[in-house]
């Protein structure tokens, strides 16, 4: 499970369940007041509403009692995409089904999610093989009402050979653009960290393709 503030003194938990029907594993949400009483319906009220497997999770706080949440989610059913939902501070999903914030060839997965300060949206990123070879880093900016500002399939965060993984995201009011931290195995023999810092249009402000950290 995974849990967000709900900006008002509580908290939303977020938590993957498996389909009794279905056998899938599915995302749901409670919100839980200061006070420990459970404001949403009992049970908690599902994410997507979409019947497929939704696995990976993560929560933003919307500071108004709701929650966005991303997920990767197998609904085209030959490989995961990631999509983003936003639920208000009554439970309701205002995205419909999911945002999606990338269906490029290949397996999208474990994203991770940060606010965007300037729209009141977030800033997604995941690892992806659309290149058939190895995972690679991108991201997406969506605004609150659930518009991709960058490009359709994300923008590229790091392409080097070898695998970049376990991705940090960065992102407040003191910070000009997003950063970005992962794993890096493009030297073939181990793992280095790298790092980038973007601005919101999604240009690199330090080195593309990453700096190295250590």
């Amino acid at each position: 499970e995974r849990m967000g503030s709900d900006g008002q003194g509580g908290a939303v938990v977020v938590f993957e369940q498996k389909n009794s029907s279905t056998y899938l594993w599915e995302i749901w949400a409670q919100r839980i007041d200061a006070n420990g009483n459970f404001l949403w319906q009992s049970g908690g009220v599902p994410v997507s509403g979409y019947i497929s497997e939704h696995l990976n999770e993560r929560v933003q706080s919307d500071g108004e009692g709701g929650v966005f949440i991303t997920f990767q989610d197998f609904r085209n059913g030959f490989d995961f995409d990631v999509y983003v939902q936003h639920l208000d501070g009554n439970g309701n999903r205002l995205w419909d089904t999911g945002v999606l914030a990338c269906n490029a060839q290949g397996t999208q997965t474990n994203p991770k999610i940060d606010p965007d300060y300037l729209t009141g949206g977030v800033i997604v990123s995941w690892t992806d093989k659309r290149n058939g070879t190895d995972y690679d880093i991108y991201a997406q900016r969506i605004d609150v009402s659930g518009n991709l500002l960058w490009e359709s399939s994300g923008k590229p965060i790091c392409t080097q050979p070898g695998n970049q993984s376990a991705i940090e995201v960065y992102s407040n009011e003191l910070v000009e653009g997003v950063i970005f931290a992962w794993k890096d195995n493009r030297n073939g023999l181990d793992y280095d960290i790298y790092a980038d810092r973007l601005d919101m249009n999604g240009s690199s402000l330090w080195q593309t393709n990453g700096k190295v950290v250590c």
